[in-house]
């Protein structure tokens, strides 16, 4: 029988969510865990440091605390290790709290007589360990006047007394070192203690006290492990190298892959920025909230720090979300389906529900097998935990717990962009197995950073976590980008969370009671969404503003195909065979096709006409135009041989057929071989290159005319001039349009018809054919790889003998 998808969906969530907290049980029964157990609550803990604070001399400022959560990583891996376990962790400072007031204020300083305003600030920190004991203190004070001082006697006593009230054996300790030193005015002594190590002669036990004046400004507790004793093996010194190596490694491969495909999209205009600037001024807003907190009150750290950030990982991950989603839209577009209806402003769908509620199974199952990790690992000594101090965010006030969430969605979000949504959709455009994409998608996700987690040695941690990333390649290919994200967020955030079962009070501390509040919310609105009448099918598939213009693009390449399809058509395939001329030409369309023409007409066997010109305009229109100016040329020549006539005629007929904006540059001749003359006549074209035989020098010929379809026709028939040239062997005759005596290098420099004409002269002895292809070559190395606007169009003869 068939389960309904919706109820399945439901039993999945219900899956995810026992998974977590089976994954919650075995972290907190893990061994490591068992020796990190805090006793004292954190109530207790600031009670006692308010305590503390009240007496000391900055009492009478109202600042504000900040906490933090530590844990020495050397000292906690080495009780993991150590057979006295549960012992050594009542004495050893594995973790601490470190509670600091600071600020400033002005105060009144007496320098040389005379008393001046001055700035100061001031700070009192004390740290206690995870079974409330004291064992750090700092106190900066503002400099004031007061040389009060004690002798090293009395310091000393007071130093000792300090430590009895801790309940700290002087009798047993002994003074290692102890110094003295002038500081602002006042002596400064300092005493180091020791004390034979308790349980294990590993350690050391050291004390610190220092005495500034009269009062006791630092003291500081702590064990030194002696050396070696933690000195790994050297396959582990290397095997961590190279996981800690690969990581950035992973990094920079996917990072180039993705700019790659960023600037290649770019430049094809197949990027969309609409959703990804969102992305970016989210980013941008989590990291200026990360780096503005942490830097809390020091408004240039806020402004600068916080802004500079922001806006590197701002611009980053819009970036990132761009080059993504444009590929994904290409060869996995489903993936997005969800994405598409949430940017849109619909979440009320059935599939949305089905999103939520199997992320929850993704990232129960998950969390499962990395707490079945952890625990497997420790209690057979097969590996420690470690553990990142940002981690222990769960312990900090409220300001700080809102940043470390902005930075597991930040960096959840990365990952899950980069490795789990564009390096799959990369691997699938490459048209790879399934088993194959699967594999690389969970292999780079393996070396992604998550691996790094808690295990320790690196090789062991690498080890246990690749079933669970193959788990997740599998995941990628069968769930949305939506689903994906949701769980990677969940279990990176559900990792941090499990410290807070170190807390005597632990889910029911204002952390762990949210965290269920939103849970439960989450899970109703997957449940409420699952059983919507609304589906994703129902709504229009979004199609982004650059497919459109691709489709644009497209369109208009395609008018350009024609058009160079037009032109080419109508222009001779051959140049023709004619008595005592050797004749030969070219036409280059550039990227824009433009209206370039040239022919020739054969009047009888004596006499050949040339024509030449370019249409105004670019693409289908202008083709047509030449279309239409071939046409009447072709017509006319076989009435009114003349060249002015015939142009005259043209204009004519041109200017009463198409729009006013368009016009013709032409020159039109014919030779006589009989005659031994060439006539021809130009229409606003450009001059005509002849070098003649007898005088060596080339020739600019430039009769008057206007172009056609500008004017009616009495001012053109006035202004057209007529010109007839002798011929012999030897001379040549270079007919060409604005596309070569205007080819421009990189640095916009025009080829222009001097370097033309010269050129005509330079080549005059050789064939039509080979003064064509130099002249060719010529302008090409000119233009040194500079784009070609206008076509390339050129007709070359010349007189044989």
């Amino acid at each position: 029988m068939k389960i309904d998808s919706r109820l399945q969906s439901i039993a999945l969530a219900m899956i995810g969510i026992l998974s977590v907290v089976l994954y919650f049980w075995l972290f907190n029964h893990s061994k490591a865990m068992q020796l990190l157990r805090i006793q004292a609550t954190k109530a207790e803990i600031l009670a006692k440091a308010e305590q503390a604070y009240q007496q000391s001399p900055l009492a009478q400022y109202n600042w504000r605390h900040s906490l933090r959560v530590t844990v020495n990583d050397d000292l906690f891996r080495y009780v993991q290790k150590s057979p006295q376990g549960d012992s050594a962790k009542n004495v050893l400072p594995i973790g601490q709290w470190e509670i600091t007031w600071g600020g400033k204020f002005a105060g009144a300083v007496k320098v040389s007589n005379d008393l001046k305003k001055k700035k100061d600030s001031g700070s009192f920190t004390v740290r206690y360990n995870f079974n409330g004991d004291l064992i750090g203190l700092d106190l900066s004070l503002p400099e004031d006047d007061d040389s009060t001082a004690i002798s090293e006697a009395a310091a000393l006593r007071e130093a000792k007394n300090f430590l009895v009230a801790l309940a700290i054996d002087t009798a047993a300790i002994q003074l290692k070192r102890k110094a003295s030193a002038q500081e602002g005015g006042k002596v400064k002594q300092t005493f180091s203690f020791t004390q034979p190590a308790r349980l294990s002669s590993d350690w050391d036990e050291n004390f610190f006290v220092e005495i500034l004046g009269a009062q006791i400004t630092e003291y500081n507790a702590d064990v030194e492990l002696h050396k070696g004793i933690l000195q790994p093996s050297k396959f582990e010194e290397v095997s961590g190298i190279v996981a800690t190596v690969l990581t950035p490694v992973s990094w920079v491969v996917v990072c180039v892959f993705l700019l790659v495909v960023f600037v290649r999209r770019l430049r094809h205009d197949e990027i969309e920025f609409k959703r990804a600037k969102w992305i970016g001024i989210f980013t941008f807003a989590a990291m200026a909230i990360i780096i503005g907190i942490q830097s809390w009150p020091e408004w240039e750290a806020l402004v600068f720090g916080g802004g500079i950030g922001g806006l590197f990982t701002g611009t980053a991950m819009a970036l990132a979300y761009a080059a993504t989603e444009s590929l994904q839209r290409d060869v996995w577009k489903e993936k997005l389906a969800l994405l598409d209806l949430l940017f849109r402003g619909y979440a009320r769908v059935k599939e949305m529900g089905h999103a939520i509620l199997r992320s929850f199974f993704i990232a129960g199952v998950t969390l499962l097998l990395l707490g079945g990790a952890i625990w497997l690992a420790t209690h057979f000594d097969l590996a420690s935990l470690e553990i990142d101090n940002d981690d222990l965010w769960i312990f900090k006030n409220s300001a700080h717990i809102i940043a470390a969430i902005c930075a597991i969605v930040m960096s959840s979000g990365f990952i899950g962009l980069m490795f789990l949504s564009f390096w799959p959709a990369y691997l699938r455009s490459k048209s790879l197995r399934l088993s194959v994409l699967i594999i690389l998608s969970g292999l780079f996700f393996e070396l992604s950073g998550l691996h790094l987690k808690f295990l320790k040695p690196s090789y062991l941690a690498l080890a246990f976590f690749l079933p669970i990333a193959m788990l997740w390649g599998w995941f990628v290919y069968r769930y949305d980008s939506l689903t994906i994200w949701l769980a990677v967020v969940s279990v990176f955030y559900f990792l941090d969370f499990s410290f807070i079962t170190l807390l005597p009070e632990g889910f029911s501390s204002a952390a762990g009671l949210t965290t269920g509040v939103w849970v439960s919310l989450f899970f109703a609105a997957g449940v409420y969404f699952v059983f919507s009448k609304n589906s994703a099918a129902e709504f229009e598939n979004y199609v982004p503003a650059y497919v459109s213009r691709i489709a644009e693009r497209e369109r208009f390449l395609k008018e350009l195909e024609i058009a160079r399809s037009i032109q080419m058509r109508f222009l001779p395939a051959t140049p023709p065979s004619f008595p005592k001329l050797d004749i030969t030409c070219l036409c280059k369309p550039a990227m824009e096709v433009g209206g370039d023409y040239y022919d020739f007409i054969r009047h009888d066997d004596s006499r050949l006409g040339v024509v030449i010109g370019d249409v105004s305009g670019k693409g289908v229109s202008a083709a047509f135009f030449m279309t239409l100016a071939k046409g009447i040329i072709k017509a006319l020549s076989r009435i009114n041989p003349s060249p002015k006539s015939l142009l005259s005629d043209m204009n004519s007929v041109f200017y009463e057929n198409t729009p006013k904006e368009v016009f013709i540059s032409l020159i039109y001749g014919f030779f006589d071989v009989n005659e031994n003359t060439f006539i021809f006549a130009r229409a606003g074209h450009n001059p005509l290159i002849v070098r003649k035989s007898v005088s060596g020098a080339p020739e600019l010929l430039n009769p008057r005319g206007l172009a056609i379809g500008l004017e009616k026709g009495p001012v053109f028939s006035a202004t057209i001039e007529e010109k007839a040239l002798p011929i012999q062997a030897g001379d040549v005759f270079l007919f060409y349009t604005d596309g070569i005596s205007e080819a421009m290098n990189k640095n916009g420099d025009e080829f222009g018809e001097d370097r033309l004409s010269a050129l005509a002269s330079q080549y005059a002895n050789e064939s039509a054919q080979t003064i064509l292809d130099k002249i060719t070559y010529d302008v090409t190395h000119f233009a040194n790889g500079a784009k070609q606007h206008d076509d390339f169009t050129m007709v070359v003869v010349k007189v044989k003998g």
